[in-house]
């Protein structure tokens, strides 16, 4: 809490570990792109064609099928490997001003620079030439089709085509983006304060002010929550000794609806929503963001007079899922799918002070920096992230 009158100028670094896992619905560790490492089979290939395409693909399997069981099946395979990760740095800058000895006011905005690397690559066996030149007793529209079928190139851009761009997105690229996040502010009030117990409540608003995610771009994520948010915390110190401290905090936070432009999948199996105008899938959509809960537990140990100070934390947030509606007969709870999330986390820091210094007159400006460490133990839908954070802080 800031004394009356006095200003606090703010400057965080965040940076993360290379984020290239997650943890899933069950709480196992997998690469943030797994969908995309799978192998297809012609029947695949077929399921997922025009309906032109798929029924000349349908009949050509039928046919060698019923000449030799499972010839049909062995036309052609793909295997696909996708290989995702992305790097974060973000700089926010913060300024807080004591407006009592009770009561402090503050605004913060991030600024959030984002590395992506996206590899897609696929390895195709075509056997079509070879079953063509194998089998001379085929009828001329099954023989034309293991032609046309055998120059067919199910190559990398092939797949880019049939997953991305055939249905408006963009193929998986290597991008760059700095970006601001989103705005918050907020009062922190202290309501008890004893030479033991120290008791604050913190209430605070989220704009929705940075890059939303990309329409056309599944693979970018935005730097924005992308709706109005508002959050109470409660915050508690227990001065065990002069220099032992231990914290707990607890916040709620609430968002509001926000409505956008969203694709919307056909039914359960539909992993990529066409954004093409003829299949109507691209909806102004509205959700109801699910409420999230964050947690802490912490002890700090401060010596050499105040100057410095160490502490270690356990954390813990869980956020509920998101709701989804709009125009249509749509499959809406699609887009709900691990939306929920919940993460266990451990933090380290250090941190040094000149207030002491400076309220004895040896030093001329009233500074803290610190330093921690934070990463996951556990958690479900949420990247396995772990980051290094310093901050700056001024008085004056």
């Amino acid at each position: 809490m800031l004394p009356q009158g006095i200003r606090r100028a703010r400057v965080v670094g965040v940076v993360t570990s290379t984020v290239n896992e997650t943890y899933n619905e069950n709480g196992d560790i997998q690469g943030l792109s797994h969908s995309l490492n799978r192998s297809v089979t012609i029947s695949d290939l077929a399921a997922n064609a025009d309906p032109e395409t798929q029924s000349k693909l349908n009949t050509l399997i039928s046919s060698l099928n019923s000449l030799e069981p499972g010839l049909g099946n062995q036309l052609a395979n793909s295997n696909l490997h996708s290989d995702f990760s992305t790097d974060v740095r973000m700089y926010l800058g913060a300024f807080e001003y004591g407006v009592t000895n009770r009561l402090s006011l503050g605004v913060r905005l991030p600024v959030v620079k984002r590395s992506v690397r996206n590899r897609f690559n696929v390895n195709t066996i075509n056997n079509a030439s070879a079953i063509n030149a194998a089998i001379g007793s085929l009828s001329e529209p099954a023989s034309a089709g293991l032609y046309s079928l055998s120059q067919k190139q199910m190559d990398t851009a092939f797949f880019e085509n049939a997953l991305f761009t055939s249905k408006g997105y963009e193929a998986p690229r290597d991008f760059e983006k700095t970006q601001i996040g989103d705005l918050e502010l907020g009062g922190k009030y202290n309501f008890y304060n004893d030479s033991i117990f120290v008791s604050s409540i913190l209430l605070g608003a989220r704009a929705p002010t940075g890059a939303p995610a990309s329409l056309t771009n599944p693979f970018d994520k935005g730097t924005s929550k992308e709706s109005w948010a508002i959050g109470a915390q409660f915050l508690q110190e227990i001065q065990l000794t002069r220099r032992l401290i231990l914290g707990g905090a607890a916040k709620y936070s609430y968002s509001f609806q926000d409505t956008r432009e969203r694709a919307v999948p056909k039914n359960e199996s539909d992993s990529l929503p066409s954004l093409l105008a003829k299949d109507g899938q691209v909806q102004d959509v509205t959700r109801k963001t699910g409420d999230q809960i964050d947690s802490e537990l912490s002890a700090t140990y401060k010596f050499a007079g105040d100057k410095f100070g160490l502490w270690g934390a356990y954390q813990y947030t869980r956020k509920g899922k998101d709701k989804f509606s709009g125009p249509g007969n749509l499959y809406y709870a699609g887009l709900a799918k691990n939306t929920d999330w919940s993460l266990h986390a451990g933090e380290i820091g250090a941190e040094f002070s000149t207030i002491p210094a400076f309220r004895k007159g040896s030093f001329a400006v009233p500074l803290e920096i610190s330093l921690l460490y934070n990463t996951p133990i556990k958690g479900r839908n949420t990247p396995l992230s772990s980051y290094a954070r310093m901050d700056v802080m001024l008085y004056f």
